[in-house]
């Protein structure tokens, strides 16, 4: 005679696969129930109307999963359904990490909607991947604000605020798209005051700086010339295209800028033979080509720090050389370039030394 199961473990693994997936609802704990498939696996459920749809919401496997821990999950997960909760919702939220929760940020947001996405990218890679592994429902005020005081001594007031303005957007997404339900732990506080930074260089400096040019690999020397007479951007010219250049009508047309509109920007002389140059020994899709085939050059700042490191130059910037332009033209009478439109004629820089 065969031994009587008196387990629940027993009794649960002794139940046979039928030829369907069958489900055994249990007698004492509301909406647990066991689904035993054609092929004998086994697994626990909850079965319950969410928010007016019939689920059955996964709990565990068994016999990985235990009876008693499959009880407690339901009684834990029935007083959300009745409140109209998700729970597999909320138990998404308790997992989530910081570094799911930014990958999740840059496919639904800043992809899509932000052309310089990468700079966020870089930001949390530097600034915030210490954190990639924490929950963000651990994450608290505290936390923040001690980490925003260790980046701007590390890095500087400005990195640190950039950085608190990226945390604080990630957890703004998270609340809007409902995998995060406490408060934004950045909100509230201050950030270092940032002191307005005008930066030019004067007419010595750019000699040092177009001699020290002269002496650097032709790829750095002709983008940083090319970014001080246009102008522009210098991720724009990074991403500087053949096809967007005239140099017949001596304009290089921007598809899309920071603000997401198209630019035409006038080539003053010099800019016109520096990609006439170019362009005798440069082929592909791009002006400036980068390191693989069909990449453009990514951001040269080791490039930058050399030249100035050779050419004497302190607390100067890439975009500094477009700041420089602006001041050259005030300086001839031309006023300040106007971005939105086409550029009055701009003077040869290089030669007017």
């Amino acid at each position: 005679m065969a031994r009587e199961c008196t387990s629940p473990w027993e009794r649960l693994r002794s139940i046979k696969p039928g030829l369907s997936t069958t489900y055994y609802l249990d007698d004492e704990t509301r909406g647990l129930e066991l689904c035993v498939t054609a092929t004998g696996a086994k697994a626990f459920y909850l079965y319950r109307r969410v928010q007016g749809r019939p689920r059955h919401l996964f709990i565990g496997r068994f016999p990985e999963t235990k009876l008693a821990q499959a009880k407690v999950t339901c009684e834990e997960w029935n007083p959300l359904i009745s409140r109209r909760e998700d729970p597999t919702i909320t138990r998404e939220r308790s997992g989530l990490t910081l570094g799911r929760m930014f990958e999740i940020y840059l496919e639904r947001h800043a992809k899509p909607h932000n052309k310089t996405w990468r700079e966020d990218e870089n930001q949390f890679e530097r600034y915030l991947k210490p954190w990639k592994n924490r929950l963000i429902v651990d994450i608290s005020k505290s936390d923040v604000a001690g980490l925003h005081v260790k980046i701007g001594q590390k890095h500087g007031q400005y990195a640190a605020n950039r950085a608190l303005a990226l945390l604080s957007s990630i957890f703004n997404k998270a609340s809007a798209w409902d995998l995060f339900t406490g408060n934004n732990p950045v909100k509230g506080i201050q950030k270092f005051r940032e002191k307005s930074r005008e930066r030019f260089l004067n007419a010595d400096e750019l000699h040092r700086l177009f001699a020290a040019l002269k002496s650097t690999d032709k790829l750095f020397e002709d983008y940083f010339l090319l970014c001080l007479y246009t102008g522009a951007r210098c991720g724009n010219v990074r991403e500087m295209r053949w096809c967007d250049v005239d140099l017949e009508s001596a304009c290089w047309s921007i598809p899309e800028t920071k603000s997401g509109r198209p630019l035409l920007v006038p080539l003053i002389p010099a800019a016109i033979e520096l990609l006439q140059v170019r362009q005798s020994f440069v082929s592909g899709e791009w002006v400036f080509q980068g390191r693989f085939p069909g990449t453009h050059l990514q951001e040269p700042k080791s490039a930058w720090k050399r030249i100035c490191d050779k050419a004497c130059l302190d607390n100067v910037r890439i975009h500094d050389l477009r700041r420089t332009l602006g001041s050259w033209m005030a300086s001839r009478g031309e006023g300040s370039p106007d971005r939105s439109n086409p550029w009055p004629f701009v003077p040869d820089i290089h030669n007017g030394l």
